[in-house]
């Protein structure tokens, strides 16, 4: 996952703080524009309110929405029909299943996925197929990994997963926000 939090771990120490976090919100509001981030503020200030009044939360992946770069980093698909999963590519694949696996049940459902891709969850979901629950199981989502090296390349599937880590790490950031500042409400 080496220089996927580059834009984020702006001194490099391999940690990002919640002030290098701050910043890299108001960075996005030179990429995406104001109307989008005032979107996301909103979505936060929704969250916060309903935090303090002790309501439901809304949730919403935006994490896709802070990732997208117009595909401009986006490499070129290079075939590579005998390409083979590496044992690094196999451990970023197992962590990012685990993890987006939240319920622990061995399976990804839709629900799950859409919880860290949104919209795009659909279209993930359907190149990837689905047992019969409707499920994505371990050797699905691996395979999903190798027809994408072997259909795209080694650097598209690279992209491929560090667009899931950098996904997952913006969602589990911004839980952790909201789950602080829950704290500090409920010590007042």
């Amino acid at each position: 996952m080496e220089g996927i939090f580059d834009p984020i771990d702006t001194d490099h120490d391999g940690r990002i703080t919640k002030e290098e976090f701050r910043r890299y919100f108001r960075e996005m509001k030179y990429v995406f524009g104001s109307s989008t981030m005032a979107l996301v503020v909103r979505y936060l200030t929704t969250n916060l309110n309903a935090l303090q009044l002790e309501c439901d939360l809304t949730v919403l992946p935006i994490g896709p929405l802070l990732l997208w770069d117009g595909d401009s980093g986006k490499p070129d698909l290079c075939s590579e029909p005998d390409a083979l999963l590496t044992d690094k590519d196999l451990t970023r694949i197992q962590s990012l299943f685990r993890t987006i696996d939240s319920d622990k049940n061995g399976l990804i459902s839709h629900d799950e996925l859409a919880a860290v891709l949104g919209g795009a969850a659909q279209v993930v979901f359907d190149e990837m197929g689905f047992n019969a629950d409707r499920e994505i199981d371990q050797e699905e989502w691996s395979t999903h990994f190798l027809t994408v090296k072997q259909e795209g390349g080694t650097k598209v599937s690279d992209y491929r997963m560090a667009h899931f880590e950098r996904t997952v790490m913006i969602q589990d950031m911004i839980k952790s926000v909201i789950d602080d500042t829950k704290a500090k409400l409920a010590l007042s």
